[in-house]
């Protein structure tokens, strides 16, 4: 059921390790799906007049392969949103004990 939302047939389908892809598979989808609908609702708050026009017209036409495409760019942004709070955090820690690092090397 999982790779008929998606219009898909997977390599492994049929191999021994198949359980381990799906569940890789199932958590990337998850991932995609939340981050696809956190982007949507951003937008929305941000005035993107006609967005959920145009989402509806995008499932509309494209049926179920529109989840493919959902799934990615949902967890494209996942990545992003990970990598700069990621990246503020760390430029955080580094300007917190940089100094203290220095202090070290110098001394």
């Amino acid at each position: 059921k999982l790779y008929e939302a998606c219009v898909w047939s997977p390599p492994w389908e049929r191999t021994l390790y198949a359980p381990y892809c799906d569940l890789v598979m199932c958590g990337l989808m998850i991932v995609g799906m939340v981050g696809f609908a956190l982007a949507a609702w951003k937008g929305y708050q941000e005035d993107a007049r006609g967005l959920w026009h145009m989402l509806f017209f995008f499932f509309a036409g494209n049926g179920l392969m529109a989840v493919r495409l959902v799934c990615f760019l949902g967890l494209i942004h996942s990545l992003h949103t990970v990598h700069g709070r990621v990246s503020e955090y760390l430029k955080g820690a580094l300007s917190r004990w940089g100094d203290a690092i220095l202090e070290v090397r110098t001394g």
